[in-house]
């Protein structure tokens, strides 16, 4: 008896804590008083019309979706980095854009914040940035706004809040693997319950800045360079990846550079406003490889679009909001989609995105395969096409990481198991 499977890797690491972990609070900085003031109406923040930087853009978050468990990378840069909402209990979606995160919750990539990893490694440079209203003033830790990291001890790069400040750290060549003990942290007094832009930067000299509604809080330098970053962490919002350093309060946008962003992005950044009013096309695929005839269900996460035009790469096209596609040929595959609003157009491309196959595997005998596309969840499935489809469930999502291309990566021991017998696999 033999059973196909396809492209697993199992890993079984212990990692190690670094043992110069210093604490989060500086030496020469008194901790303010906590406060826990209810967040205030936001207030009024510069125009709207202005256009946002996009150069050296990598992801971009603007909290559009008005409900559900997704939060949808808009920033048309290669495959999108979309995040999910771990408890949807512990949230509430604004009508006219925002997340009000009111109780602890992750949200996070479901695989490693790869194109976020590799873009900033190449210049060694990186900019958060984020228009936040925080809950409180006694949130410490630092609170996680964003991060890309594993944990408390191990990151490559963490924007947070402490008490009345901000905090912000990066791993390079001359920190330990959490960015210490070298952090960077705004001026006491500039996290408030207010609606507030809040920007860390890190050029390639080691110049790191924050800035809090376009004025420069705090500025160091961090010497070393990206290269020593983990490529298997993921990207999170309102809390560590482990779900510890909880932060509340309600975000409006989100965005990730591979550049410093100057202080006239900055500005300009801020003067765009904390509520993104242009038309942006953006889309993902279920599936972005596999043996034709290959369906592939596209996901539209376009934001403030009413008509859209689909390109598939094969000479077919769709008007559909959301439209299923089958590819019936082998080939590489760039698919675009046109958005239009009520004022603008954007169009994302995504190339050589599909990868279709010809089938060209032994199928005599076959009663189950796997082959890791999945790209989330919590089940393999059987895509044999022989009888009832034996799906396996992973026993612990958290021990398990998908990867992008295919591939199931086994961080620690977990079982992979159907829920019933299979009569023709004895």
């Amino acid at each position: 008896m033999t059973i196909a499977v396809n492209a697993i890797h199992i890993e079984l690491a212990n990692t190690a804590t670094p043992t110069n972990t210093p604490t989060s609070i500086p030496a020469n900085t008194p901790t303010p008083a906590p406060t826990d003031t209810p967040p205030p109406t936001p207030t009024s923040t510069p125009g709207g019309n202005t256009s946002r930087t996009t150069d050296g853009l990598q992801a971009l978050y603007t909290f559009q979706e008005g409900n559900g468990t997704t939060v949808s990378d808009i920033s048309g840069v290669g495959v999108p980095l979309n995040l999910t909402i771990g408890n949807t209990d512990a949230i509430t979606w604004l009508a006219d854009g925002g997340l009000t995160v009111f109780s602890d919750v992750l949200i996070s990539s479901s695989g490693p914040a790869t194109k976020l990893i590799n873009a900033s490694q190449a210049t060694n440079e990186l900019t958060f940035e984020a228009w936040v209203q925080p809950a409180n003033t006694s949130q410490n830790g630092p609170a996680r706004i964003a991060s890309i990291s594993l944990d408390t001890d191990l990151r490559n790069a963490t924007l947070g809040q402490h008490y009345d400040y901000f905090n912000a750290r990066a791993r390079t060549t001359d920190t330990t693997l959490n960015g210490s003990p070298i952090h960077l942290d705004s001026n006491a007094g500039t996290a408030s319950t207010n609606l507030t832009h809040v920007v860390y930067s890190r050029d390639v000299s080691g110049t790191r800045r924050i800035y809090v509604d376009g004025v420069e809080v705090g500025s160091d330098s961090q010497t070393g360079d990206f290269s020593t970053w983990d490529s298997s962490y993921k990207f999170g919002l309102a809390s560590e990846l482990d779900g510890l350093r909880p932060w509340l309060g309600t975000f409006y946008l989100v965005a990730v550079y591979d550049k410093a962003l100057s202080a006239a992005e900055i500005d300009q950044n801020f003067n765009a406003g904390h509520l993104y009013n242009n038309t942006t096309a953006s889309f993902i695929a279920d599936k972005t490889s596999g043996i034709a005839p290959l369906t592939v269900n596209f996901t539209n996460n376009s934001v403030n679009a009413d008509t859209y035009h689909w390109d598939f790469g094969d000479g077919t096209t769709s008007t559909a909001e959301s439209p299923a596609h089958e590819y019936d040929q082998a080939g590489v595959y760039t698919v675009s989609l046109t958005a239009t609003g009520p004022n603008d157009t954007d169009i994302s491309a995504i190339t050589d995105y599909i990868t279709v196959t010809e089938d060209v595997r032994i199928i005599d005998g076959l009663q189950a395969l796997y082959t890791f596309q999945e790209g989330s969840g919590a089940t393999v499935g059987d895509v044999s096409g022989v009888g009832n489809p034996l799906d396996l469930a992973i026993g612990d999502t958290d021990a398990v990481t998908w990867l992008g291309d295919g591939g199931l990566h086994l961080i620690i021991w977990c079982s992979l198991q159907a829920d019933r017998r299979y009569p023709n696999i004895q």
